[in-house]
């Protein structure tokens, strides 16, 4: 029972990954779905009694009352939640609309089609009225996932989202009561129902759920103000972990216990909880993340467990479908389609004037996206269990089997066909064009960004580490710097001398060169503050290096220190660890302080996940560090960091080397897919290591020495502080004397590959804060981030020319 679900989610992270590098319009549910529709196949006709056929076969006769249970809570809520409050209040009466009388004339309609264009199939009225019910809702968590997949605009989400998800209680109201009917004329269970009965139980069904719903919010707001300590973590989790627990009992307790409609309840639980309960949420980011990891899980099982169900069917071994059923199911597929359309501009006057109003291409967008999905299956599942447990005559397994296959053939159909061109069709009919306005606005901000990303690229261009980047590099891969205005360039001069006035007179060298660069004229003789002391010109990021480590002069590099300037403020401490007379104690303070300024420095240093070996060994190296002060012994991470390379790194890289000069065209594929293309040789890869831990532990040394500095009350200390910035500063030199053996021209083009990642993730992260601050959508943002990130992609790496003039001089 547990192989199904986890291999499952192992092939929904396997698909995921391959259809947004390489077919990026196909929604994901849909290829869930096939994927679903071959393990069913596979399942069925498979004749090993292997562990994972066992598991889809326990997985694939799962009660339907369980399934409802284990995945719709979690789906609707997460929806419902997520809605628009004050659009689905105003959009109410369109919902209801469409939701049950609309819903009412689909089950009619359909069951029309049921009786009389399924001829052969001898249907009663009571079991085409079960089927026209099931065909008539539309699924709310295809529908969810398709909206987020196309990128509907908000309001349509709104009408769509609301839409689906009422009719789909009212259609599960509908079906229990003609199920029952059907039942009972097969004299296998069921009830009868007067029509003063079957109105009672339609009211108590739906009204009675939404009662429920709303019961269970207040006592859900009432555990979220209780749980109120914002600055615990572990009751912000409480918090988060209490809505998913209500959601749960909610359903459980509206459709088992009292037999309404547990999604009306969950429905009417999420909306109340969303317009009443949410400033009650101590951490709504991690509220939103846990839902988001939640409905990305249920997702991925129940479309492919759909899947699952419908190709066993679809694989035939019982024998009950034959070609004449495929081509009811096309025509099927027509009939609902006709029916959709007929009854959204059937109801168009109305709706069109009514909450949020409509057009006719919305009105269309909607007829067209009526998914039906894995409820729809799911209902079919349930009469299907209860026919084959209640009866043995093949006749009622007959009935069951072809109702079953007609809708998740139909489910697969929408998925297939309707899905897919969801987005081409909003696109088509207008829907997701912004207006002149807001095109000018989204312009705007774009330009907005460019304009932060100038500014922070000055800043950047006067570090010490990017001395002597190559700009054309840059220019070449990161589109925003094409853009820039003399007048822009000028104004971020400008901003910069503003901001750092301090440090312009030290800098006017590196900011006429960065002028150069752009083909504009020198600054002028600027008058600044002079250094008090003196500093060794840096030319390049190597003599940087050369000068922050310079061991000869302890007491000349703590009054320079002293006097770098102060990137936030700190209590002053410093009586307490003037006292230390125990380095020890000293240098364990020194490490977590360098914790801290990696922390800091591994992001802006442009050290990325695909780093994912140099951000280990960096913070690993701190464990070493801590380990060695524990025994009384001196700092020593450089020392750590070389040694975790070789088992990390050299064997895995010389294994990779000896499979691409075996297997040309798959290593070649693997090479760009799974390790950036500087790693095709030990050489290169230790030239990458050693230089990105180079520069994050120099520049994490440099601030964790000024905030010792600080920290100690300024530069008049001695004693252990002297030798632990001794210490510091033997640790930095070795990362200098490591990497100085490289070619200088290797390095440059190394730290010019991290500057282009530096400032592309830079733009990526006002991005963001403009999403925040409302000024971008989540569509909008989205796509700007996906430009972003083609553009980090595709920044080429390093040249291997380079490299093998470095082996050839180290043989040599």
């Amino acid at each position: 029972a547990v192989l199904f679900p986890w291999f499952t989610v192992f092939l929904g992270l396997v698909t995921y990954y391959g259809i947004t590098r390489t077919f990026p319009h196909l929604p994901y549910t849909v290829a869930m779905f096939l994927i679903g529709i071959a393990m069913g196949v596979g399942s069925a006709l498979s004749s090993f009694e292997d562990s994972l056929t066992g598991s889809v076969n326990m997985w694939t006769h799962i009660d339907s009352h369980v399934l409802f249970l284990v995945f719709l809570p979690g789906l609707v809520f997460r929806d419902s939640y997520h809605l628009n409050v004050h659009q689905f209040q105003v959009g109410l009466p369109q919902s209801l609309t469409l939701a049950f009388p609309a819903v009412l004339g689909g089950t009619l309609l359909t069951s029309l089609v049921a009786k009389y264009f399924f001829a052969s199939y001898e249907w009663s009225w009571f079991l085409s009225l079960a089927f026209g019910s099931i065909m008539s809702a539309t699924d709310p968590v295809a529908i969810a996932a398709l909206l987020a997949e196309v990128g509907a605009p908000q309001r349509l989400s709104i009408l769509v989202s609301s839409e689906s998800l009422l009719n789909d209680g009212a259609a599960i109201v509908f079906f229990t009561i003609f199920k029952d009917l059907f039942l009972n004329e097969l004299g296998i269970g069921g009830k009868t129902y007067t029509w003063g009965s079957a109105i009672i139980k339609f009211l108590w069904m739906s009204v009675g759920g939404a009662l429920i719903g709303f019961a269970f919010s207040l006592g859900l707001l009432l555990v979220l103000l209780l749980l109120n300590r914002r600055l615990n973590m572990e009751e912000n989790a409480v918090n988060v972990a209490s809505t998913v627990t209500f959601a749960y009992l909610t359903y459980y307790v509206a459709e088992i216990v009292l037999h309404t409609s547990g999604v009306i309840a969950v429905v009417v639980l999420g909306i109340s909880t969303k317009s009443m309960g949410f400033f009650f949420v101590n951490d709504t980011k991690m509220l939103d993340n846990f839902w988001l990891i939640l409905e990305y899980l249920l997702n991925t099982i129940l479309f492919c467990l759909a899947g699952c169900e419908w190709g066993k069917i679809a694989a035939n071994t019982t024998g009950r479908i034959t070609a004449q059923d495929y081509g009811y199911l096309v025509g099927l597929y027509v009939f609902l389609t006709v029916i959709r359309f007929a009854l959204i501009f059937f109801f168009y006057p109305l709706v069109s004037r009514i909450g949020l109003k409509t057009n006719i291409s919305e009105s269309i967008f909607m007829a067209f996206a009526g998914l039906r999905g894995a409820i729809g299956i799911a209902l079919a599942i349930s009469l299907d269990h209860e026919v084959f447990k209640n009866s043995d005559n093949e006749d009622h397994a007959i009935l069951a089997t072809r109702l079953f296959f007609h809708v998740g053939g139909i489910a697969g159909m929408t998925l297939l066909i309707n899905a897919p061109l969801g987005g081409p069709l909003l696109a088509k009919l207008g829907l997701t064009q912004a207006t002149c306005t807001r095109q000018k606005l989204v312009k705007e901000v774009e330009h907005m960004i460019s304009i932060r990303l100038l500014d922070y690229f000055v800043e950047v261009a006067m570090e010490p580490r990017f001395i002597g980047f190559d700009f054309q590099l840059v220019k070449d891969h990161v589109p925003m710097v094409k853009e820039w205005t003399n007048e822009e360039i000028s104004n971020g001069v400008k901003h910069y001398k503003n901001k750092h006035h301090n440090e312009f007179s030290k800098n006017v060298d590196k900011l006429n060169n960065f002028l150069s660069n752009f083909g504009m004229d020198p600054l002028g003789e600027e008058e600044g503050p002079k250094p008090r002391v003196r500093r060794v010109k840096a030319v390049t990021a190597l003599d940087w290096m050369k000068d922050v480590t310079d061991t000869k002069d302890i007491d000349l590099h703590i009054e320079i220190t002293s006097q770098l300037p102060k990137k936030r403020a700190r209590r002053r401490v410093s009586l307490v660890l003037q006292d230390m007379t125990s380095k020890r104690e000293l240098r364990k303070v020194f490490v977590e302080m360098l914790r801290s300024a990696y922390n800091k420095t591994i992001v802006e240093a442009g050290i990325n996940r695909k780093d994912g070996v140099v951000t280990k060994s960096i913070f690993q190296s701190l464990e070493h560090a801590n380990d060695s002060v524990n025994k009384g012994q001196p700092l020593n991470d450089w020392e750590a960091i070389q040694e975790l390379r070789r088992p990390l790194q050299n064997n895995l890289m010389s294994m990779l080397s000896i499979i691409t000069s075996k297997l040309s065209f798959l290593t070649q594929f693997a090479a760009k897919r799974a390790i950036n293309t500087e790693f095709v040789s030990v050489a290169m890869l230790e030239l990458n290591y050693d230089v990105k831990c180079a520069i994050a532990l120099i520049e994490a040394h440099v601030i964790a020495e000024r905030d010792l500095m600080e920290t100690l009350g300024g530069k008049d200390f001695s004693g252990p502080g002297k030798a632990v910035i001794a210490e510091s500063k033997e640790q930095t030199k070795l990362a200098y004397d490591c990497i100085h053996k490289y070619p200088s021209e290797s390095v440059a083009t190394i730290l010019s590959h991290l500057l282009v990642e530096v400032l592309l993730h830079k733009a990526a992260t006002v991005a963001e804060e403009f999403f925040s601050d409302g000024l971008l959508k989540e569509t909008e943002t989205h796509d700007y981030l996906h430009h972003l990130q083609v553009y980090i992609e595709n920044t080429p790496k390093v040249e291997g020319t380079t490299f093998i003039k470095k082996d050839q001089e180290i043989n040599a």
